[in-house]
């Protein structure tokens, strides 16, 4: 397997030399300085991934199947079950690039970086190659080889992703090369063959896999960059600019924290508009929290809420050039210029409108009115009225909607003129935001709190 996109874990840097963390949040390493992969959490994912999308591996009252339990194990109390599936660590093959990304924490009530609110984390750069093994030892074939075929088909589908951060695009996977052996430990030669670790390739092909179900919806944004855009990153080298747009792998990048952020801003916006109560714990519920309490609802969540919001990372695809812009900071007591305070930027201008970048935003288990929210947004941001990244104020980030496609259960609409969409289309958006406008998200609210909040907060 491949890293198909970046992707990041949350742990700390590990070495026999106790050496410091490089970030706040560094990519865990071995004895040897590569990065790698514990198998644990690849397990973690896909026990999570099987038990959400497949019916055969949750009851209807939503525990845990018997075949869940019995693949991946279980415990309860001093009784238990080891896994029957062993996974090895993801071990990396080639010498990883390894950046660090900056980020910083918005005070929402003012709108600006919290005190002491910036951090930075490591990031592994797409294109990563590792190696990893996956045992299993079942006594059903046939169900066994339906699995693999599901895992399989599913990270082709980059329906799974690892590590850190995968609700901002990173962890995508991709299988570059895979072999599949079958051991019959009742065939004497099979026995041999795997007890001296070689391979018995099964050659077959593989059963139809079981069936996926989400209930994620979708919407595909092709959009290109009107006329600016700047997402800074800085630079050690003191000969180049104060900042640049930032880049992964040599290619101009929209990072998912930057969406999402506007994104953010835009839904707290709309909902105050509508007057909507209790806005704090709701976006907890849609844009995750991590923080393990929150004294403004005096509720006390059982550990960080995640987010339901998946966005993409960005690869501008369209054709862009980059070029310094000096700039000056001005006194407004006196008009001029502060002593010292000449500083430059290099953000991206488009060439030319013809290709056009892919924005993708998932939305898990949602109701009617969060995607009717998430329909004004896509309005906003594509009529230009949602700038993304920074020096906002003199016109930068403004995106101009090409296309999208909007997918939920059942259904789906294409949309090519935000202006001449049809009167079906229309009537069918129309519920949802019909259900924003109506919705007082009370029973919503009581739904999350079950799931998500431990206990109620002692008054302080």
């Amino acid at each position: 397997f491949f890293f198909n996109d970046t992707a990041t874990t949350e742990i700390y840097t590990l070495s026999l030399h106790d050496a410091l963390p490089i970030s706040d949040s560094d990519i865990l390493r071995d004895s040897y300085g590569r990065p790698f992969i514990p198998g644990s959490s690849f397990a973690g994912v896909l026990r999570h991934h099987f038990f959400k999308h497949y019916q055969e591996f949750s009851n209807e009252d939503g525990s845990e199947s018997v075949l869940l339990r019995d693949y991946f194990g279980h415990s309860e109390g001093d009784e238990g079950e080891s896994s029957r599936i062993i996974f090895s660590d993801c071990v990396s093959l080639n010498d990883a690039d390894i950046q660090i990304r900056d980020g910083i924490r918005i005070d929402r009530k003012i709108g600006i970086v919290e005190d002491k609110g910036k951090f930075d984390y490591e990031i592994i750069e797409p294109g990563a190659e590792f190696a990893f093994k996956i045992e299993a030892g079942v006594n059903n074939k046939d169900e066994l080889l339906k699995f693999i075929a599901t895992l399989q088909r599913d990270i082709k589908a980059e329906k799974i992703a690892i590590g850190a951060k995968t609700n901002l695009g990173f962890g995508r996977l991709v299988i570059v090369e895979s072999s599949l052996s079958l051991y019959d430990l009742r065939n004497k030669h099979d026995i041999i063959q795997w007890l001296k670790k070689a391979d018995n390739y099964f050659q077959a092909d593989l059963p139809e896999p079981y069936k996926y179900s989400s209930d994620t919806f979708r919407i595909e944004f092709d959009f290109v960059i009107k006329d600016s855009l700047i997402i800074r990153h800085y630079s050690s080298n003191p000969a180049e600019s104060d900042s640049a747009h930032i880049r992964s792998e040599g290619k101009n990048i929209i990072p998912g924290s930057s969406i999402k952020g506007a994104m953010r801003s835009r839904a707290e916006r709309i909902l105050k508009t509508l007057a909507v109560e209790d806005q704090t714990e709701l976006f907890s519920f849609l844009f995750g929290n991590s923080s393990t309490s929150d004294k403004d609802n005096g509720k006390r969540y059982d550990g960080s809420i995640p987010s339901r919001i998946k966005i993409n990372e960005v690869i501008i695809k369209q054709k862009v050039e980059a070029n310094i812009q000096q700039r000056i900071k001005i006194d407004r007591f006196t008009g001029g210029t502060i002593d010292g305070a000449l500083f430059d930027s290099m953000p991206i201008f488009s060439a030319n409108h013809d290709i056009a970048n892919k924005l993708i935003v998932d939305l898990k288990d949602p109701i009617d009115a969060e995607i009717g929210l998430m329909l004004l947004i896509l309005k906003d941001l594509w009529t230009e009225d949602l700038p993304i990244g920074g020096e906002k104020n003199i016109g930068r980030g403004i995106l101009q909607g090409k296309k999208a496609v909007i997918s939920y259960k059942n259904w789906s609409i294409v949309i090519d003129n935000i202006d001449t969409v049809s009167s079906e289309n229309k009537n069918k958006l129309e519920k949802y935001l019909k259900a924003l406008n109506d919705a007082d998200f009370k029973d919503h609210m009581k739904v999350m709190r079950e799931r998500y909040y431990m206990r109620e907060a002692a008054n302080e």
